[in-house]
């Protein structure tokens, strides 16, 4: 399974409870998706701000080598 990492502005650690909507679209975009579609570097939405029932949110799409992760957030991916 080809995984993509989506950014979500203004949501913490839980957006599936702080930003809903945009959680939805963003999955429902993936899943609508062929496999060979998903192995692909096309973007997965074209939409990238979502208005909440608390403001916006936008989305950003990035890659690999656009991640930027904590020490804590390397070692865990290093040993997983």
């Amino acid at each position: 399974v080809a995984s993509r990492y989506v950014q979500c502005s203004d949501v913490g650690h839980c957006p599936n409870h702080e930003s809903p909507k945009a959680t939805a679209h963003v999955l429902q975009s993936w899943l609508q998706q062929s496999h060979k579609e998903r192995q692909k570097t096309t973007p997965l939405f074209t939409q990238n701000r979502i208005k909440e029932r608390w403001g916006h949110t936008t989305l950003e799409e990035l890659k690999s080598d656009e991640i930027e992760l904590s020490l804590v957030d390397r070692l865990a991916v290093t040993f997983v």
